[in-house]
This record gives C-alpha cells, structure tokens and sequence, in this order.
C-alpha cells in the first residue's frame, strides 16, 4: 500500500484547502492509499471527517507577519523531511505555494518522497509588473522545476506553468461531490426575507474580486426588476467599500451581505443566478457549485477557469457579452455587459444544462485521475 501525505499550509477557509479536505477524505477510504493531512497552521475552519488523520508540522494560527511566515519554510521542510523518513511516506502531494516550496525543501535536504505539486493559483497574472511579484516567479522556477510532478487545475494555468518552466504539467480539474451539495443545498435560510428572487455572488472581498463591479452591474438592472436582489457571500478587505457602494446607488435593502457562511450550497439553492467579476481565477470553484446548485451563470471572461468551464469549445477572450455552451461570459471590468448578462438571465432568454455541466466535474471521476497520479507518478 502506498503512502500518501497532502500537504497544505491549513484548514482555511479558501478553495484550496477544501480541495485538500476531499482529497484527505476521500483516499482515507481507498484500498491502495493509505492518506494522511499534514499542515503548517492551526486556523481550522473546513473539518475534513473524523476519519482522516491530520498533523502539524508548526503551531502558527494565520494571524503571523508574511516575512515570519516565509523565514520559518526552512524549519518547516526540516521537519517534513523528518515526518517523511520516519513515517516512510511514499508520495508528498502540495498545494498552494508555500507547501510546495517546503515540499521541494524537504526533498532536497534529504527527504526520500516523491514530490507531487499542485499549482492552485496564475502566477502569471501580471506577476512580472511588480518587483515582489518577479522575486515570487524566481522562487516558482527555481522549486517547480525540481518537482517529480506539477499538476495545474485549468488549461490555461498548464500551459502558462509549461511556457515558463519549460516541462510538462499534468491538467486536473479540482473534484466535486454533488450529492453533498444536493443535501446541503436543502438546509433551510432564515437570513433572507422571504418572497424575494435572488442573484448571488460568493468570494473574498478583496480588489482581485471585483465586488464594486458586481454591485454596479446589478444596480443596471435592480430598477427593471424589484423582486430580485443581490445576495453576497464572503468577507474581506473590500467589505466595507462595498457596503458604502450600496448606499451610494441607493440599494440599501436589496443587497445582503451575509459574511463567510459555513454552508453557501442553501444560499446557491435558493438563487437563480449567480454572478462573478474576477479579473482572475485559477479554477473557481464556487462557479462549478453553483451550476451543480440549479444557478444560471454570468462571469467573467479572466484567467483561468470561467471559459474553460462555461464554454469549453469558445478559443478566445471575448470582447462583448457572449452567452452559449452553459452560461455567458463577459470581459473583465465590462459593467454594462455584466449588467446585460444579467437581464439575459432573468428574462430567460436562454435556459442552460448547468447541473449536467457540473457532473462532469463530479468527485468520482476526479479522484480517479487523481489516484493515477500518486499511484503511478
């Protein structure tokens, strides 16, 4: 039986760890794997099942300085590479960039797994404009080429990592399990008034998101249609701008700002469209659960994800509001298209198979191509 770790930096609350929570939980039940979490932080917020064994390799909680956190990666492959030799654990599997650079660390300083890292995030979006941002794509190409494996989630994420770095990356999207969101989906909503039709958005509050533009965008159409309004999920930097916002275009009382929420599936499952305005994604998740939840979608056009998703047959960026394969995308930063996607939505001028489109992506058949990766590197 092989030994398999995935390493995470925690259980925060962002797409990555939850990724690593299914990953945990899944191959914890396998008959060729034996699995195991391993993370640096204690900041817990997704609880993988009780089933799954989990280890720490520091005490951090989240809150520390970033240089604090970047100084100790040294200490913390030194202790990985320990874990590994005395638990004799075959395959270390990252994600995200500090648990991949201690994956790699680890590695070198002796440690006798194979390293497998999983890129979450486009380290080309724009990283090349900013001093910190050339520093942290020296650090990529000097650890990722050192990788036994790169895996990357999304076709434009692959090709981007290949054109730097110069190998091959292997392309999995992240896996889903729809049943679980089915059920959750059920949960009853007490926040929200009642008699009310809702879009939603869900994500961190912060610039690379976009919120303004999702409330401008609604605020194009809120007159039009009185009954729907605007539902937010998440919190972050940008709240409070945000809230401001809504005073501003005087729709105090039809946007909900409901924070980060344990379970966002109810909330998808009482909307009929979700909306999303990043201007730049690595494979969102949020926008696969709310197809799997029955929402209509309108997106952004960014790197990566949302066309690999929505319209998978579609080969460029689109320059205007374009609607088929299972939603409408809209460039980045266009509020009136983004306005206009939404109107197409509600009218119902076209009715897309979102909840098939998810089942592509459900978890069986991504763990499938995931247990092929760690079983035969």
């Amino acid at each position: 039986m092989k030994k398999v770790a995935f390493l995470t930096n925690s259980m925060g609350g962002g797409g990555a760890e939850r990724i690593v929570a299914n990953l945990g939980e899944h191959f914890s039940q396998d008959g060729d794997l034996h699995s195991e979490v391993v993370l640096f932080e204690r900041n817990d917020f997704y609880k993988p099942h009780e089933g799954v064994q989990i280890n720490y390799l520091a005490d951090f909680r989240g809150k520390e300085h970033p240089i604090l956190k970047l100084l100790s990666l040294p200490l913390i492959a030194w202790r990985l590479r320990s874990y590994v030799r005395k638990n004799n654990i075959d395959v270390v599997q990252s994600h995200l960039y500090r648990a991949n650079y201690v994956n790699i660390m680890a590695q070198m300083m002796g440690g006798t797994h194979e390293s497998q890292i999983v890129n979450h995030d486009n380290f080309f979006r724009g990283y090349r404009k900013t001093f910190f941002g050339r520093q942290k794509l020296k650090l990529v190409d000097f650890f990722y080429k050192r990788a036994d494996k790169i895996i990357a989630i999304s076709e434009d994420m692959r090709e981007g990592m290949e054109e730097l770095l110069g190998r091959r990356v292997e392309k999995i999207n992240n896996p889903y399990d729809i049943e679980m969101m089915e059920a959750k989906g059920m949960e009853e909503v007490t926040e929200l008034p009642k008699g009310r039709r809702y879009i939603i958005s869900v994500g961190s509050l912060i610039p690379l998101k976009r919120g303004e533009d999702v409330i401008e965008g609604y605020s194009k159409i809120a007159n039009r249609y009185p009954d729907y309004d605007l539902v937010i999920l998440g919190d972050g930097s940008e709240r409070k701008n945000l809230e401001e916002l809504t005073k501003i275009l005087g729709l105090e009382g039809r946007v909900h700002f409901l924070g980060r929420v344990e379970n966002p599936f109810k909330y998808l499952k009482r909307s009929e469209i979700f909306v999303m305005a990043s201007e730049s994604e690595g494979f969102p998740n949020v926008l696969i659960e709310a197809m799997a939840c029955g929402c209509q979608v309108v997106a952004s056009d960014c790197i990566s994800g949302p066309r690999e998703i929505i319209n998978p047959d579609l080969h460029r960026r689109v320059d205007k509001l374009t609607s088929g394969g299972y939603g409408s995308l809209f460039p980045v930063g266009d509020v009136e298209a983004l306005g206009q996607g939404l109107e197409s939505a509600i009218k119902g001028q076209a009715k897309y198979q979102v909840s098939r489109r998810a089942g592509d992506f459900q978890r069986e058949i991504i763990m499938k191509r995931y247990k092929e990766v760690l079983l035969n590197g």
